[in-house]
């Protein structure tokens, strides 16, 4: 069997474990999280990464990994392995910086592994069509909601960045919607936004407003069903356009999907598009399997 080292690269945090590239499934017991400043010094970012990674070899030295796949935010050259974060506050300080070949000379062995990078939705994508929600689905968006809107759209488990009525790059999170774009309308941001501009009262991400949900507050209630309103409102051209055959959802917002999912498949069907609709399977597993698939 064939081994790997999946690493997510979040906002806060970097995360990983081992995964079995064979049957793309994850050993949740070496599962790792780590906090990590994303403003720091590249030297701080880097070596805290390296420190990660070896941690996991070192606990799993017996199965002799060979390859190391990082789910990585963006703006990233993938292909070399080198940061673009120029005017991005995030990880700004590893502009410019070959990541690859700093863990290639820093970590034991590493001009021998194998060290790959993918756009940490596109990781989540490949984990979920591999092992989650969004197996055998031929044509599938595979949605990320949360802090962002992050889309990748599968044909046969491989990310389709151009052709007949995509997107370009398969990005939906800047294209036009309503009076903004679909950022502004598809991330935590609008929960909060939109319950201050009705209530005058501030929270923080989507949690509370489950909460009250339960409790049969009728703002709560609303704002669900225009978020599920809004949501396919812009995804039904996107779903015909590309013949999709299936939505897949995670991020953060996906913990809610009882609270918005009944709504978002009822208006789809009555706009004549009848989809499989899942929310996602893996969570925090799914771009660690991805990043190595």
């Amino acid at each position: 069997m064939a081994f790997a080292i999946g690493i997510d690269v979040g906002g806060s945090h970097i995360s990983g474990g081992i995964v079995n590239i064979t049957s793309g499934e994850i050993n949740e017991e070496s599962y790792r999280e780590k906090p990590i400043d994303p403003l720091g010094p590249k030297e701080d970012i880097l070596t805290t990464w390296k420190e990660f990674i070896s941690m996991l070899m070192e606990q799993h030295k017996d199965l002799n990994i060979k390859k190391i796949g990082f789910a990585m935010p963006g703006p990233f050259d993938y292909e070399n392995g080198i940061g673009s974060f120029e005017g991005v506050p995030k990880y700004n300080s590893l502009n410019g910086v070959n990541v690859r070949r700093y863990l290639q000379e820093n970590l034991d062995n590493g001009m021998e592994i194998d060290i790959v990078f993918k756009n940490d939705a596109t990781a989540f994508a490949r984990g979920e069509y591999n092992s989650g929600a969004a197996k055998h689905i031929e044509k599938v968006w595979v949605l990320t909601l949360g802090t962002g809107f992050g889309s990748t759209f599968l044909i046969d488990g491989n990310p389709a960045l151009t052709g007949a009525g995509m997107p370009e790059g398969g990005y939906f999170w800047n294209q036009s919607f309503k009076d903004g774009i679909a950022d502004q309308f598809f991330s935590t941001r609008w929960f909060e936004n939109n319950w201050k501009e009705r209530t005058g009262q501030e929270i923080k991400g989507v949690k509370p407003l489950v909460q009250l949900f339960d409790k049969g507050n009728t703002e709560a209630v609303s704002i669900f069903r225009d978020f599920a309103q809004n949501l396919s409102d812009f995804l039904a051209p996107w779903l015909q356009s590309t013949d999709a055959k299936g939505v897949v959802i995670g991020g953060g917002i996906a913990r809610a999907w009882d609270y918005f999912a009944p709504v978002l498949e009822t208006n789809l069907k009555m706009a004549g598009i009848g989809i499989i609709l899942r929310a996602g399977s893996l969570g925090k597993y799914a771009p660690v399997i991805g990043a190595v698939s």
